[in-house]
């Protein structure tokens, strides 16, 4: 993923244990970037069998070419 889209769509913050199973959260920090907006998480795309979740901004939406 090139630089822009990581600072539009940083990774958010996962962690998973066998009680509570997966739980994500976010802060202005999510995915290394500093922003003024913590967003919600969507599912961006697919690798093999792995699902990466990014948070998008809730504010707009943003359609990529």
């Amino acid at each position: 993923m090139e630089e822009k889209q990581e600072r539009m769509f940083p990774l958010c913050n996962i962690e998973w244990n066998r009680d509570t199973g997966i739980v994500f959260w976010y802060t202005e920090r999510s995915g290394g970037i500093e922003r003024d907006w913590t967003g919600v998480p969507r599912m961006f795309e697919t690798v093999g069998a792995l699902a990466l979740t990014w948070i998008v901004r809730n504010t707009k939406i943003i359609k990529l070419d």
